[in-house]
């Protein structure tokens, strides 16, 4: 992130600083959980390990032998909808994977329950996922200290009581992209708290990608049993093969007993995984410029489009934190301040100054956000283009809303919308289909990072029956880079909002296209208004 100059006349010193951020792995460590499984291990004979030192290694039970259970696979790279996550280590980290074969047995579940607890994950499905795998359980029966991260066949479902069901047992995040092997990972914190199982189960908060999902649980009646007694990471019962096992993977779980995270460290704990870890500035070249008659010092660093460099320096820093530096400035011209990014490499020249001794640092940061591109259709279809990829019926198109719908356009007059002033109409012949509305080409070739946001009025059916998909596409060829969204699901209350999307890597460095598209079937629950887009901005970085 920064490097460091001692500069004198005839002498030129460079050090590292550590870099400040921390990532996904310190960040739960500070946070001193009762047990943190990394899962990390490349083979099951040492067991999986607790990181926080509280426990024995848990049991690899199955067949990682000749099945289909793995350890030291790919761990999450991103979360669903393609959203980064490099703070959690990229290549480097790895997971697990249950497969239906095989589970974690981490020990008596008596340790591993309290009546306030919470739990960290990473999870995603696979091959056969169905309703009833199990992702954690610590398999107790006592309804004050029970408590299960389980798949059902709506989604989500996080249980309290295996002696009873409904509102005074357990909630459900109705979702059924948890079944679904193409869904990739999620990240899950999940916290509750009380004296009995009916308030444990009131007090249940979910955070799901890092957004809190707490007032979307309902409460049907399921039930959730257990057995063995053992606490287990992706299974059950005592055979790991049986169908609660878990099919699909798990990563870095994390377990606090007698504590519920707050809402501040809860958010720090997602912003650690979809922050990288900050590197530090390479310095190419520090040197006196002979030829100015040894008067000019030059430093020499790599840059990266997107970012901004500030040039600090102290005389005298003592113990003093580096960051507080004050800026170097001693023509009072701002000449050493948010230096723009000059890739491959930024050259900076400077007077050789008449102290003694004096340090400086390159310090790296985000430019501020600048638009690429805004599309309000006000006037006109701003070179966007509809088609039908399926068979006849909804059309996206562009005009002022009416009759149904949003009351009018987000702003201006006009907008897009799944037929402008009409209810869309049913599917014909049974089948599902797809209506896209394509953007013009969109130029990421020398953004270091991208973000989407529009805005959207929604009033449909959620899946698998209608929902709206956003993809990223090559512009050479129309191939699909990457999903930002999978489902966008319809609106509690219908009313123009706000999404913000990060493009994942796969779509920088390219030329692109977004491709927003409604997904509708044959079968009426009523009348219904369709989706409504408004005010789409690209930004970098």
């Amino acid at each position: 992130m920064r490097k460091a100059a001692h500069l004198t006349s005839t002498v030129g010193l460079l050090f590292c600083l550590p870099a400040v951020a921390e990532h996904y792995q310190e960040t739960v460590s500070r946070l001193n959980p009762t047990y943190y499984y990394q899962l990390n291990e490349t083979d099951t004979n040492g067991g999986a390990a607790d990181s926080a030192g509280n426990a024995a290694p848990g049991v690899y039970n199955g067949d990682y032998v000749n099945g289909p259970a793995m350890v030291g696979v790919p761990g999450p790279l991103e979360v669903n909808g393609g959203v980064p996550v490099p703070g959690v280590g990229g290549a480097l980290n790895l997971a697990h994977l249950s497969n239906n074969a095989g589970h974690i047995t981490l020990g008596d579940g008596n340790d591993y329950g309290a009546s306030a607890m919470t739990v960290a994950l990473f999870f995603k499905a696979g091959q056969g996922a169905q309703g009833g795998d199990r992702v954690f359980t610590n398999n107790l029966t006592d309804p004050t200290k029970s408590f299960q991260i389980n798949i059902g066949n709506s989604g989500l479902v996080l249980a309290v009581d295996p002696s009873s069901s409904g509102i005074n047992a357990e909630r459900t995040l109705a979702d059924p992209a948890h079944l679904q092997e193409g869904s990739g990972w999620y990240h899950l914190i999940v916290s509750t708290e009380g004296a009995t199982g009916a308030k444990r189960a009131e007090n249940i908060r979910l955070w799901v990608n890092g957004e809190e999902r707490t007032a979307d649980l309902s409460s049907p009646s399921t039930g959730w049993g257990t057995d063995t007694g053992m606490a287990k990471i992706g299974g059950r019962r005592s055979n790991a093969t049986d169908t609660t096992t878990h099919s699909g993977g798990q990563d870095e779980v994390a377990i606090w007993l007698d504590r519920v995270l707050t809402e501040e460290e809860v958010d720090g704990l997602w912003n650690s995984a979809i922050t990288a870890k900050p590197q530090r500035v390479v310095i190419t070249e520090l040197a006196l410029d002979r030829d100015a008659g040894g008067d000019e010092f030059v430093i020499k660093w790599l840059s990266k489009q997107g970012k901004l460099y500030n040039l600090r320096s102290a005389s005298q820093p003592g113990d003093s934190d580096i960051r507080e530096w004050p800026l170097y400035d001693p023509a009072e011209d701002g000449s050493y301040a948010d230096i723009i990014a000059a890739p491959p490499q930024n050259t900076l020249r400077l007077p050789q100054p008449a102290d003694p001794f004096r340090l400086f640092v390159i310090e790296e940061f985000n430019a501020p956000p600048v638009t690429l591109v805004t599309y309000d259709f006000d006037n006109g279809p701003g070179g966007w283009t509809a088609g039908n990829a399926g068979a006849t019926g909804t059309v996206w198109e562009h005009g002022t809303p009416a009759n149904v719908g949003p009351p009018a356009a987000n702003s201006g007059a006009n907008c897009w919308g799944t037929v402008i002033d009409a209810i869309y109409p049913n599917t014909p012949g049974g089948t599902l289909d797809e209506v896209i509305l394509r953007s013009p080409e969109i130029d990421l070739t020398l953004a270091g990072g991208a973000t989407l946001k529009f805005h959207h009025w929604a009033d449909f059916e959620g899946p698998p029956f209608d929902w709206g998909t956003i993809r990223v596409l090559d512009a050479a060829d129309d191939a699909e880079l990457a999903v930002l969204e999978a489902e966008i699901l319809n609106q509690v209350v219908p009313e123009w909002g706000e999404v913000k999307l990060t493009f994942p890597p796969a779509a920088l460095g390219k030329v692109i296209k977004l491709e927003f598209g409604f997904t509708s079937d044959d079968v009426d629950s009523g009348p219904q208004a369709g989706w409504y887009l408004d005010d789409v901005v690209v930004t970098v970085p």
